[in-house]
């Protein structure tokens, strides 16, 4: 498999964000497959250059929006990227879901997008990319969990969609093709000659500022609502956390560690997850929750952030060359470097800019990636740098 990156830099005059495609294109050489992963500022689509653009293109696109990206080596705020995979010996397959507002069809939903793409690939899927709206009191975890049971083999990564803090339940969006929406989901099934691998870096053990302090004890899917059998939100308010809050309000400057353990205490699998709200009923995280897990409180740091930001990038460098590796951070982490934001994408580039990766970065409202791509264990993750490298 090839890639090149499309990098668009004008928001809101469709004839120059034209000139900026049409001179890329022009350089690109697409082999028998092409298609386009999209990850774009929202202001592209209420000013209708990303759907003039897009029917610029010559092959298909999907994805989703971003508070900020790397692409190219260039950074910002306001921009509109295109990683393009092209192929003589992969196939490309997506589907667009139906609407996702009703909370007890989403299996169903999920289902009937995965089947209706993989019925149109001639061989199996070798890897699921999945793009997901950001909604209050939902997350991913559903949707990767009925993934797993119609394709247990196949690894799920991807992201769901972020926007600026001011505009996070109103502005976020996925795209696909040359429409938007708001609640609906699209995954593209890549079949053929790739063997993904992945990488994946939340926070480090000395960000544990409060270990072990509770258990969880009733939670529905991402919705604590009883901590060591007492009222969540009274546990929360009892470590500092003030009912009513919400991301909006400073919520993702620290996160939670949650550790499974097994009957004799050995941790078995270890996530972080971030608050996203705070009311009388308990608190909605940006993922699932599994009952029985074990509560930690970190802070994350700008030490923190860049130092596990360096472990991953050091490893794609050192261990691939000549390859496409598309990485999704969670915005906490960009909240976490205060006065600097783009910190993290600086050292990105600083390393990576003339490596011979072909690279994209954007920041998410979690990340999708397996844990494990021997024995695939797909999740949903907060406060992590996920990266797949093809």
């Amino acid at each position: 498999m090839k890639s090149h990156i499309i990098v668009i830099t004008e928001p809101d005059d469709s004839e120059l964000a034209l000139e900026e495609t049409r001179a890329q294109l022009a350089e690109m050489e697409l082999l028998k497959n092409s298609v386009g992963i999209v990850t774009i500022h929202p202001d592209y689509l209420s000013s209708g250059v990303y759907a003039e653009v897009v029917r610029a293109l010559p092959f298909p696109v999907i994805g989703g929006t971003t508070i900020a990206q790397t692409a190219k080596g260039q950074m910002s705020t306001f921009l509109f990227s295109v990683m393009v995979l092209t192929s003589d010996n992969c196939e490309f397959s997506f589907a667009l879901s139906d609407t996702l507002d009703n909370e007890e069809d989403e299996a169903d939903c999920m289902r009937r997008c995965y089947n209706e793409a993989k019925t149109r690939l001639n061989r199996d899927a070798k890897l699921a990319l999945l793009y997901v709206p950001y909604m209050l009191g939902r997350c991913a975890a559903g949707y990767i969990d009925e993934i797993s049971r119609i394709d247990e083999n196949v690894p799920v990564f991807g992201f769901s969609a972020s926007s600026d803090m001011s505009s996070i339940f109103t502005d976020v969006r996925v795209v696909c093709g040359e429409r938007e929406y708001k609640n609906r989901l699209v995954v593209l099934l890549i079949s053929g000659n790739i063997a993904p691998i992945f990488y994946m870096v939340s926070i480090t053990k000395d960000a544990v500022i409060l270990a072990d302090i509770g258990e969880i004890t009733e939670v529905r899917h991402n919705h604590i609502t009883k901590i060591n059998n007492v009222n969540a939100s009274n546990f929360f308010e009892s470590i500092g956390f003030q009912v009513g809050a919400s991301i909006v309000s400073g919520l993702l400057t620290c996160t939670f560690i949650l550790d499974e353990k097994d009957k004799e205490g050995n941790i078995i699998s270890t996530k972080s997850r971030s608050m996203i709200s705070l009311d009388d009923t308990g608190g909605i995280f940006g993922s699932d929750i599994n009952k029985g897990s074990i509560l930690s409180l970190a802070a994350v740091t700008k030490d923190v952030v860049m130092e596990t930001t360096d472990e991953l990038i050091s490893q794609i460098k050192e261990r691939h060359k000549n390859k496409t590796a598309l990485l999704y951070s969670c915005i906490g982490r960009r909240f976490a470097l205060l006065d600097e934001p783009t910190k993290e994408y600086e050292h990105i580039n600083k390393c990576l800019v003339g490596s011979g990766l072909n690279y994209t970065v954007a920041y998410a409202c979690g990340e999708i990636c397996p844990t494990s791509s021997k024995n695939i264990q797909n999740s949903e993750h907060n406060y992590t740098l996920a990266a797949c490298v093809l």
